[in-house]
Parts: structure tokens; C-alpha cells; sequence
């Protein structure tokens, strides 16, 4: 053998040698970098899925705090209706009212009410509450309603020989009276068909009219 075949074949078994390297050196490469992409994969989902959790429970605390939230404000308006003296007399009359003042003054409550019905919308009246105890709600709806009736009324005959008393008490609430006199047993019996006519009048003008005035408030008297 030559010396040029000699080294060609030198040549040959060196290019091999690195031939099998860089294969080699491919191959680790390969699998490094596939390893390397599922890792990544993996931390990418595993990132999604926690922020998912983490979304889904904020989200879970955020509709339990709303919901107490509105539980606490439900349960405060409920307690302020429950000291509330309008509202009080708008349950006892079942009716909405419009304040139209209010003052307060010695814990005394006064309001300056009148219904929003069109029914009974020119009746204004007064209602009281002193301190916050049910027991002291004072209101004079009734009164004034029999005013305004009686002022107003068509058969004006019908309130011929009754006294018209008209006063106000401590609290600057109305007192509205109608009475009858009479001095003899048959003056008693004309007084007691008067008393009775004009009661059964008013009452014919509303069914609940009985209800919503101070009707014992039309009476006779013996003098």
C-alpha cells in the first residue's frame, strides 16, 4: 500500500469517528430538547389549571361576601322598618304615605304626612313617635279624615243641631267631635235618628269608611 492510499484511508476512519460523534451529539440534543417541551407543557398546564382554581374560588368568596353582604343590609333595612313610625301607620292603614316634613326634637319623632292614594290624598295628618317604643306611636288619620268629610259633605242637612268640636292635644294632634245635644227623652229620640243617619251616610260613602274614621266620634249628649 501506498503512502497516499495510507492516509486516504487515515482520512476515511477520521471522518467516520466524526461522523459517529456528531450523531451521537444529534441524538442527545433530540432528547433533551423533547424532554425540555414536555416539562414545559406540563408547567404550562399545570399553571392554567391553578389559575383556574384560584379564579373559581375567588369567585366562590366574592358571591359568599355579596351574599352577606346583602343578608347584613336586608337585615338592617328590616330592623330600621320596625322603628320606623311611618311605615307603622302605613301597615295599620294599608296605605303609602308621603312625608311632606319631618322634625325632631326631645327624641320626639313628627311627621307631616298625607296618603299617595288619590282616595285620600287631600287628607293630611300628623304622626308622632316619642322615643322608639311601639307603644308610644300616636297618629290622628281619623280625625282628619272625619274633617274633611264632614267639610265637605253634599247633604249639608245632615249635620243640622250638631256642635262641630274641634281641639288639640298635648301633642298637637286633632281631636274631631260631632255632637248631638238633647234635654228630654223625646229630644233623645230625634237625636239618636240624626246621630244615626249621618254615621250611616258617611259609611255608605266607602265600605272601609267605618274602619278609617273615628266614627264613635258622632254622638249625642244629654245636656
Amino acid at each position: 500500500m501506498t503512502d497516499e492510499e495510507k492516509e486516504l484511508e487515515e482520512k476515511i476512519k477520521q471522518y467516520k469517528y466524526q461522523k459517529e460523534e456528531t450523531d451521537k451529539k444529534l441524538d442527545q440534543l433530540y432528547i433533551d430538547t423533547h424532554k425540555t417541551k414536555k416539562k414545559k407543557s406540563f408547567v404550562s398546564k399545570l399553571s392554567k389549571t391553578t389559575i383556574s382554581i384560584m379564579l373559581a374560588w375567588s369567585a366562590l368568596g366574592f358571591l359568599l361576601v355579596g351574599g352577606l353582604l346583602i343578608m347584613a343590609i336586608t337585615m338592617y333595612i328590616g330592623n330600621l322598618r320596625q322603628y320606623d313610625p311611618v311605615i307603622k301607620i302605613e301597615s295599620r292603614y294599608d296605605m303609602n304615605l308621603k312625608i311632606l316634613s319631618r322634625e325632631a326634637e326631645n327624641k320626639v319623632l313628627t311627621y307631616k304626612v298625607k296618603p299617595k292614594s288619590w282616595k285620600y290624598g287631600k287628607v293630611k295628618f300628623t304622626v308622632i313617635q316619642e322615643g322608639t317604643g311601639s307603644s308610644k306611636l300616636y297618629e290622628d288619620f281619623k280625625d282628619n279624615y272625619l274633617k274633611y268629610l264632614i267639610e265637605n259633605i253634599k247633604n249639608k242637612e245632615l249635620l243640622q243641631g250638631f256642635d262641630i268640636l274641634q281641639s288639640y292635644d298635648e301633642y298637637g294632634l286633632l281631636e274631631y267631635k260631632l255632637v248631638y245635644k238633647f234635654n228630654s227623652e223625646q229630644d233623645k229620640e230625634q237625636a239618636t235618628k240624626k246621630v244615626n243617619e249621618l254615621k250611616q251616610y258617611l259609611m255608605s260613602i266607602d265600605k272601609d269608611m267605618e274602619y278609617l274614621i273615628n266614627i264613635e266620634n258622632i254622638k249625642m249628649e244629654e245636656i
